[in-house]
């Protein structure tokens, strides 16, 4: 399959894919199509709006099922964040009592290196936690 030309215009919507297909050599056409050389590529829970009003257009309803279902994953991955958060909790009360038990029954170096895994643990959870929130814009000084 031959390459269009350097100066085709990237496809944004089915009519800009007619534009692209016009500068591809007519017996190529039809292997582009069966490709499916219209490729739409988008990040994040929902396609872009122009995206959305195809579907729109396609389906009656498809949309608002769309951004529906979007909603719901948004939902289901906060809920789990939060679970996490609470077993990380009891995870380290649970090292915390552990650690301070063994420290008042006389092994104070199996209690030190317990306080010190979890010192450890708690340092690399506040580097990702601010990490984190540098990345997402959210910490912007």
């Amino acid at each position: 399959m031959t390459k269009p030309p350097e100066e085709a215009p990237l496809a944004d919507s089915p009519q800009d894919f007619r534009v692209v297909l016009q500068g591809i050599p007519e017996s190529e056409r039809e292997k582009a199509l069966a490709a499916g050389a219209f490729l739409g590529v988008f990040q994040g829970p929902l396609p872009p709006p122009s995206m959305l009003k195809s579907y729109e257009e396609a389906a009656p309803g498809s949309a608002m099922k769309i951004i529906e279902r979007a909603e719901a994953g948004q939902q289901r991955w906060f809920r789990l964040a939060v679970l996490r958060e609470v077993f990380a909790f009891f995870i380290v009360l649970a090292a915390l009592l552990t650690g301070a038990y063994l420290i008042v029954q006389d092994r104070p170096v199996a209690g030190g290196f317990l306080f010190a895994s979890l010192f450890g643990c708690a340092a690399l959870y506040i580097r990702g936690h601010f990490r984190a929130r540098r990345n997402s814009g959210n910490g912007k000084q």
